[in-house]
């Protein structure tokens, strides 16, 4: 609370009067810089294996059944997700340990998926709340991913997660997963 505030205040204050040091602000920020991290790649990880990955599936064996992966995914990510597989596979003696398509999909792929069967299986499910008039359409409806896929990727190659984005992270995993768990 208090804390966080006169912080706040100093990297403010640190930006018009960059000659003024202010005691432990440093040590904070490395700090805060780990922790956000830490914790937004974690959210992350949530929002895309335990929501997106089980809930568009299961969406998807709903409306296609035993041909959901061919019929439900667009081409391109289908066939670099089979490619993707297959190579990985040829590397594995045991069966059991092989990988499966879907395994290999990138967070943003599931945007692609998404978008593809957009107003009949995914639009109620995935327009952010307070965004269901905005315009632009599902792109506009989606940037979420977009902006989640961006974050993630800059934090998978040391990026400072800012605190505005963290609470951008927590909002959507908010939201995802009070879906999730009142669907169950």
């Amino acid at each position: 609370g208090d804390a966080k505030y006169w912080r706040t205040l100093q990297i403010a204050m640190r930006a018009n009067h960059p000659e003024v040091n202010y005691e432990g602000l440093d040590d904070y920020l490395r700090k805060e810089e780990k922790e956000n991290n830490e914790r937004a790649f974690k959210l992350i990880r949530e929002i895309e294996i335990t929501y997106l990955k089980v809930k568009i599936k299961e969406k998807l064996e709903e409306e296609f059944g035993k041909s959901w992966f061919k019929k439900g995914v667009p081409e391109k990510i289908y066939t670099e997700a089979t490619l993707l597989a297959a190579k990985k596979n040829r590397e594995i003696e045991d069966e059991d340990d092989e990988k499966d398509p879907w395994d290999q999909l990138h967070l943003i792929d599931y945007r692609e998926i998404v978008l593809k069967s957009w107003q009949k299986l995914f639009e109620s499910h995935y327009t952010k709340p307070g965004e269901e008039k905005i315009q632009g359409g599902k792109e506009a409806k989606t940037k979420w991913m977009v902006e989640l896929n961006r974050i993630r990727n800059e934090n998978d190659h040391t990026y400072y997660v800012t605190s505005e984005e963290l609470s951008f992270i927590e909002e959507i995993h908010d939201w995802l997963m009070k879906k999730y768990f009142n669907a169950i």
